[in-house]
């Protein structure tokens, strides 16, 4: 039995004892990104006792996909949020719902990072934002995960400024002291991924803020990583299905940018959490 909606650490705030039914009761509810397969989670945000928090939900989901995939999803995730807490940038971990569930921080702010041209100019992410943001990639490096999927939906901007990197459903965790020399090549070459994802996010709004390595980098990209590119821009969008091409299209939107999907809940006042060391 998974345990209840509990905290790791004495500096968290305190989380209400609400069960499922009283938390998906609630009035301030709010749905931020629905499953797009039968293998994703939704995503919640919920206001309890004046503090949002958002929820990752495998609930909806069949139980046959849930007992075979979800919840070792779920807890795996749980366990890499877990180990990462000391980090800035790592959203706050406090517990399980229950065994489809679990409860984490709500990032106030813009939101998911958009591209250069779709960003408004309140919202340019500054220099020592890429900055913060390798810091705290080489720290999640160090404790042994890498997150292998890091694109602008993952990764938000806080409401001062600060990035926060999100959904580590494929992180790779490098654990034990066993020798698993495919699980040491798995983790060496998304750890290369990262780095070199952050570094392209800062060459699209700074490019005069990279160092000549970097550059460098950036411009000697490893084989796997030029195979993974040419597959996304020659041949996924071709395949891509329509119904997706619609929901990720928006009236409101510039040509081309998509409306962030962590956008605060309309009319609430969100609490930021205080920072971390």
């Amino acid at each position: 039995m998974a345990e209840r909606a509990t905290l790791f650490l004495d500096s968290l705030p305190y989380i209400p004892n609400y069960s499922r039914e009283q938390i998906f009761r609630c009035p301030s509810l709010k749905l931020l990104h629905g499953a797009n397969s039968v293998i994703q989670a939704d995503v919640y945000a919920v206001n309890l006792e004046n503090t949002w928090f958002l929820i990752k939900d495998f609930s909806k989901r069949p139980l046959f996909m849930r007992r075979l995939f979800c919840r070792f999803v779920l807890r795996r995730e749980y366990s890499v949020l877990k180990e990462l807490q000391e980090i800035a940038g790592v959203p706050r971990l406090f517990g399980y719902l229950d065994q489809d569930a679990f409860i984490q921080e709500y990032i106030q702010g813009p939101g998911e990072l958009k591209s250069a041209k779709c960003t408004p100019p309140q919202d340019m992410p500054s220099p020592g934002f890429f900055a913060r943001l390798k810091q705290t990639i080489a720290a999640m490096h160090r404790h042994g995960i890498a997150h292998g999927d890091l694109r602008r939906k993952n990764i938000l901007q806080g409401s001062q400024g600060d990035p926060y990197i999100i959904d580590f459903a494929t992180a790779c965790h490098r654990s034990g002291s066993q020798i698993n020399l495919l699980k040491r090549f798995l983790f060496h070459s998304l750890r290369k991924s990262d780095t070199l994802a952050a570094l392209k996010l800062q060459r699209s709004f700074h490019p005069d803020s990279l160092t000549p390595d970097e550059i460098r980098q950036l411009d000697d990209l490893p084989w796997p990583l030029r195979l993974g590119r040419f597959y996304r821009k020659k041949i996924y969008k071709r395949i891509k299905p329509k119904r997706w091409r619609q929901r990720s299209s928006s009236k409101t939107s510039p040509p081309g940018c998509k409306p962030s999907a962590q956008a605060a809940p309309s009319g609430s006042s969100i609490r930021r959490s205080g920072p971390k060391t």
